[in-house]
This record gives C-alpha cells, structure tokens and sequence, in this order.
C-alpha cells in the first residue's frame, strides 16, 4: 500500500496524537507540531492548512499495531485509507483504546468506517 505523507519517527515525537478540538463543525488532531483539521462544511481534511484529502476519498480509518524497533514499545497508528491504495497516517497512540476512539471520532465526522487491521 503506498504511503501518502511521513511521520517522524516515534522516538523523535514527544507525544500521543491527540483531539485538539470537537464540534459540530469538525475535529482537530494534534501530535507534537502536526495539527490535523478534519472540516464537516469543506469536507476536506488539512494540514497546515494545505488539503490532504477529501472525505468522499476515505474509505476508512484503520487502526493497526506497529512493532517497536530498538527497544521501544509498540504503538497504534491510526491511517485514513484512500481510494486508490493510498494511505495518509494521522498519527500513532501508546494504546490500542485511544487509537480506536480516536478513529471512531474521525469516522463520525467523515462517515467513514473505523476498523482495527488485522494481520
């Protein structure tokens, strides 16, 4: 599956992703310096005020477990997939919950379907 957009690598972030805010207009993610805006009126998700995607391009949000690497603890990323095979990763969780109710909120706003990946 090709990967639209990077991540810094979880040793190098300082912290979970996050809702920086909910309403009935949208939802904001945050993880560390990268503010995601998920907008209900332009049905468009940004960054850096730059569209990433629009939501009639999700086909859903996945939740999947990544390994840890040189001694650090797995951790849960949380993607949109994209019509087409491409992925735009939201951001990574220490726990399976928070990415699960992370996605299901992005569902809710997107209509998208929030799944756990299953390997």
């Amino acid at each position: 599956m090709q990967s639209f957009g990077r991540f810094i690598g979880r040793s190098h972030q300082t912290s979970d992703l996050r809702v920086e805010a909910s309403s009935v207009s949208g939802l904001s993610l945050r993880q560390g310096g990268i503010q995601t805006e998920f907008d209900r009126l332009s049905r468009a998700v940004t960054r850096h005020g730059k569209v990433v995607t629009r939501f009639g391009a999700i086909r859903q949000v996945v939740v999947q477990e990544q390994p840890g690497r040189d001694g650090h603890p797995s951790v849960w990323s949380v993607n949109l997939e994209l019509a087409g095979s491409q992925t735009v990763p939201v951001g990574e969780c220490s726990d399976q919950a928070t990415a699960q109710t992370t996605a299901a909120q992005i569902g809710a706003v997107t209509g998208a379907v929030s799944k756990i990946a299953s390997d």
